[in-house]
């Protein structure tokens, strides 16, 4: 007999790691909710009864996001806005290999507003991390910022300014294969891998408390990427986290670590894609082992390690949510 629809979520709610009180945000209502996971209303209601958090009156709830999207993530359901947007995001990881690591021509574009009105933005300021493609052998061939009294230094751009801050750039980036070569790094990263983390979406604040989400069992690009620089260094290699961004890949911020291995050459791994590899429909056979010790050309760097924010706004007390949007494409 076929299991029923309603039964996967039913799992899933039992499973799902919940956002803590002090990091939860509960602005997504039941209609808004319903358009994201696309279950039956009746659904919803069994999840709520069966413990998915929220607040407000019955029938009139409202959700954290990052609980709505790891559940729908680990539902099964096949059907949810996260499952299909995540499905297509990494169907890069079933192509050959190659396709990793050649030259791609990408184009970036951040455009960062404050949230307050003009005459409130007084104290508006910005600080975004420096696109690098260099840092992993790519190429910038053409930077511009907006306004003029944007201040570009090495690791970042800074501004105060009331309009729009504008970043554009247009790269090259590479990829290239490599391997760990040290047994002791090798075997941390076994041990990571076989120890059935769970990737999950989170705020920031929280991500960086990488050692009290992995006593849950789960595990984001930033906790992960701090969770394994800190077994490396504690075990006598020099490595560090990166920030950067994901290219074609929901254009959103990504996190990993750089290691310098037994060989002296400084290899790349990236524990989130090893994660997402399981949510993705039919990855290569080699796509795991090539995150450890490979990088590739999905990804545009920073200076910025894994803890500091791609994207920064002041704009005094109270403070508001900013309006950023990204776009990423090849050129």
């Amino acid at each position: 007999m076929a299991t029923p629809v309603h039964d996967c979520w039913l799992k899933a709610v039992q499973g799902l790691y919940a956002v803590p009180e002090g990091y939860r945000e509960e602005h997504i209502d039941r209609p808004r909710a319903l358009e994201l996971l696309r279950c039956p209303e009746s659904v919803l209601t069994q999840l709520i009864e069966a413990g998915l958090p929220c607040s407000g009156a019955r029938g009139e709830e409202v959700f954290d996001r990052y609980d709505l999207m790891n559940l729908a993530t680990y539902s099964g359901a096949g059907y949810s806005v996260p499952e299909r947007s995540l499905r297509f995001s990494l169907r890069w990881m079933s192509k050959p290999p190659e396709s990793w690591f050649r030259p791609i021509q990408w184009t970036f574009s951040l455009e960062c507003g404050c949230g307050k009105a003009i005459g409130d933005q007084a104290a508006s300021a910005w600080t975004v991390a420096n696109p690098a493609p260099g840092l992993l052998d790519g190429h910038m061939r053409r930077l511009s910022v907006r306004p003029r009294d944007v201040l570009v230094r090495e690791a970042s751009i800074t501004c105060r300014s009331r309009g729009v801050l504008g970043v554009e750039a247009l790269f090259e980036a590479r990829g290239r294969p490599g391997e760990l070569r040290a047994p002791v790094l090798r075997d941390i990263v076994t041990e990571f891998i076989q120890s059935g983390y769970r990737w999950v979406r989170l705020p920031e604040p929280l991500q960086v408390r990488s050692e009290f989400l992995h006593r849950h069992g789960v595990a984001t690009c930033i906790s992960a990427s701090l969770y394994l620089a800190d077994r490396f260094r504690e075990s006598g290699f020099e490595a560090h986290t990166r920030r950067g961004w994901l290219l074609g890949l929901l254009d959103l911020p990504h996190s990993w670590l750089e290691v310098v291995d037994s060989d002296g050459h400084t290899k790349v791994v990236d524990p989130a894609f090893i994660l997402l590899a399981e949510h993705a429909v039919n990855p290569h056979p080699s796509f795991v082992k090539a995150c450890v010790g490979s990088w590739f050309n999905k990804v545009l760097p920073t200076h910025h390690e894994a803890d500091q924010p791609v994207v920064q706004h002041a704009c005094g007390d109270p403070p508001c949510t900013p309006h950023i949007r990204i776009n990423v494409r090849k050129s």
